[in-house]
């Protein structure tokens, strides 16, 4: 384990001997910005430590905002972040198929690169790609994950969040500041298809401002579930090289210097190798693709209120990730492909908020990263080696009245990049500004009327640069809009109701030089281009109703539901002008109910979508069709002795056992099963 955890500070070692005079510049930029935070008052108050167990709410947001809490989380996840957040209105995620498949999630239409994946307020990335793998992430050690879409009304953040069309926003489980002796939590699952997964996590503290957390997780499934061929045969076959196995470790440290002051640390460790599995096309359902893929980082985000009036952020991450590639079935090789791809960033973030008076407050934010890309194969085509530059920064004014509250903002992003062999792609410069307003109409504060309009760039991935024979560094970014309307309304209710809320937001995103794959001269040959335009609209509807816990029993239902129509407007003599994008469904939700009576928890939830077709012409050869599934979730809280508590819990998957597809011809798991235990020590 200890070989595990240094693993990413030897990296680091390596990174900065090669890149040294662009850390020394991002060092003296970041001691250039903590010189002038610190120039500032600071606040000679005594501490004074506050608990608020206060939910959080979306009502009075000015942009949307979805949120999933821990025992939500429990409930209808199947372990990774990924299958959460389909449970968010507005939200396509594209599933390959079991554990194996890649997994992705574009919001509103506007594809996966626009969503931003932050984890315990710092981003995650992938320059390669454009694009996280949510199927990778667990939700084991998450206390809740939260989406916005639009303009973050939050001014303390990095300036790249502030780029993404939406946010999600991923929040570790936090060891609590009371307790007096370590805490443990051990755990074990199993189910359908050779699935394991145990688990432990610890806390514990060291005096009494360090808290420290070590967590980690083993998971295992040989992915082998049944389904239906695509023939009219009527047979049922194995899903094939749907394996994974994965290994998860994570160390987590916050310091307290006060509780206007905190320190956070995190090092996080993932090693995986899987298959990956093949469509399911005229009697094929064979695919030997496998890959192997190791990613480290470590992080540091440091909070401080310099006075009342007064805040500052630095963050500082390091991020490595290895994949390495093999398809023998790969027809230009005898020997097959075999692609070995090393991916670092090194980045750090300043921001401040200052509050002006009690009617407005200002917040700057600047991020400037490093992304660079190697690749190895057996190929003759020397690889481009791109080294990419990024300098962001963002400005946002905010006003917050007793009936009003509004924001403008503006970003600036810079991009340039150097490349070994061949052209480098141009550089980008580019404004973006987002505004946001909410409004209460009355004095009771349960209802909100809600409009918001965000620019965005989303600029080539390294794949769409300089992939062999595909990549074209001639590519424009992606120019983006997005518009929102909304209303948000909460009634509180004297008797055994708590409260029920409701949210509807209409909206309209309109995307150009959208950047497609096309063929060259052949199916084998392809080029990126700036051809696509999107005109994305809809509706997102959120009704969640809340009991009181009385007598022992609580009850909470949430139904979610979506309208998308994203139309493609490239070519208006093309037969796909105005035709749904591909994989988009026009109607969408979900809905999830529990019930606690005294020790036991009782949960079940559904999931639905309206047909869509696949890439290519609106014809019924081309439909996938539409899906529904339900899942029941029961668990028991025992205690075993005065200090051990434990909950033995079964969760049922898709109790129809029906067969659908995300992705045409890769069935998803029908029924499925996982049982397993949670004790606490």
């Amino acid at each position: 384990m200890l070989l595990l955890l240094l693993h990413p500070f030897v990296n680091i070692i390596l990174f900065l001997k090669k890149h040294f005079s662009y850390i020394i510049l991002l060092t003296f930029s970041c001691t250039v910005c903590y010189s002038i935070c610190m120039a500032q008052k600071t606040d000679t108050l005594p501490n004074v430590k506050l608990h608020s167990k206060k939910p959080i709410h979306n009502i009075l947001a000015q942009v949307p905002v979805q949120i999933l809490q821990k025992n939500e989380l429990e409930k209808i996840s199947n372990n990774n972040v990924a299958d959460a957040v389909k449970y968010f209105s507005g939200v396509l995620v594209k599933d390959y198929g079991g554990l194996g498949g890649l997994k992705t999630v574009s919001v509103r239409s506007l594809g996966a690169g626009y969503t931003g994946v932050l984890y315990d307020g710092l981003p995650i990335s992938d320059a390669q790609a454009g694009q996280v793998d949510l199927g990778k992430i667990s939700t084991r050690q998450l206390s809740q994950i939260q989406l916005y879409s639009g303009p973050i009304n939050n001014l303390l953040l990095p300036a790249r969040t502030y780029a993404y069309g939406a946010v999600l926003a991923l929040q570790s489980r936090e060891a609590a500041d009371s307790f007096t002796k370590t805490q443990s939590i051990l755990s074990l699952q199993g189910g359908s298809f050779g699935f394991i997964n145990p688990a432990a996590q610890i806390s514990f503290k060291t005096g009494n401002k360090l808290i420290h957390r070590i967590n980690g997780s083993y998971l295992y499934s040989q992915g082998d579930y049944p389904f239906k061929v695509y023939e009219n045969t009527g047979a049922i076959q194995r899903r094939q090289n749907d394996d994974m196995q994965t290994t998860r470790l994570e160390y987590d440290l916050q310091y307290a210097f006060s509780d206007s002051n905190t320190l956070q640390i995190k090092a996080y460790y993932y090693q995986a190798t899987q298959g990956i599995p093949g469509g399911v096309i005229i009697y094929t359902n064979n695919s030997r693709q496998r890959l192997y893929n190791k990613n480290d980082f470590i992080q540091a985000r440091w909070q401080k209120k310099l006075n009342s009036n007064t805040r500052v952020l630095l963050g500082a991450k390091y991020n490595y990730d290895y994949k390495l590639y093999r398809d023998p079935d790969f027809i230009y090789s005898s020997d097959g492909l075999e692609n070995k791809y090393r991916q670092q960033e090194m980045y750090v973030s300043a921001a401040a908020d200052k509050k002006l008076s009690s009617l407005f407050t200002i917040g700057i934010s600047s991020d400037y990263f490093i992304n660079s890309l190697q690749r190895k194969d057996k190929l003759t085509t020397p690889f481009a080696s791109p080294v990419r530059y990024n300098w962001l920064s963002h400005a946002a004014v905010q006003s917050h009245g007793k009936k009003i509250q509004a924001q403008a903002g503006i970003l600036y992003y810079h991009q340039q990049e150097k490349v070994k062999t061949g052209n480098a792609a141009r550089p980008v410069h580019k404004l973006n500004p987002a505004l946001s307003l909410a409004w209460q109409p009355f004095q009771d504060d349960g209802l909100s009327l809600r409009l918001s309009y965000k620019s965005m760039i989303r600029p080539p991935s390294f794949d769409d640069l300089y992939y062999t024979l595909v990549g074209n560094t001639a590519l424009r970014p992606e120019q983006s809009q997005q518009w929102n309307m909304g209303i948000a309304g909460k009634k509180i209710f004297p008797g055994f109701l708590q409260w029920a809320s409701l949210t509807v937001d209409m909206y309209e995103n309109r995307v150009r030089d959208k950047i497609l794959a096309v063929p060259r001269q052949n199916l084998f040959q392809w080029t990126m281009l700036n051809i696509g335009k999107v005109h994305a609209y809809g509706v997102d509807a959120g009704l969640l109703f809340k009991t009181k816990y009385i007598d022992a029993k609580m009850a909470q239902l949430r139904i979610q539901y979506s309208y998308q129509k994203s139309l493609d407007v490239s070519d208006k003599n093309s037969n796909l002008y105005k035709t749904q994008l591909p994989y988009t469904p026009v109607h969408s939700g979900s809905i999830m109910g529990q019930l606690t009576v005294h020790q036991w928890e009782f949960a079940a939830s559904g999931l639905f979508s309206s047909y869509r077709y696949r890439l290519g012409d609106p014809v019924p050869d081309n439909i996938v069709k539409e899906w529904a599934t339900i899942d029941l979730y029961l668990a028991y809280s025992g205690v075993l002795t005065k200090n051990i508590s434990c909950k033995p819990f079964i969760s049922l998957h898709n109790i129809l056992n029906q067969q659908y597809e995300v992705v045409r011809f890769y069935p998803m798991p029908r029924f499925h099963y996982r049982m397993g235990i949670n004790v606490n020590l």
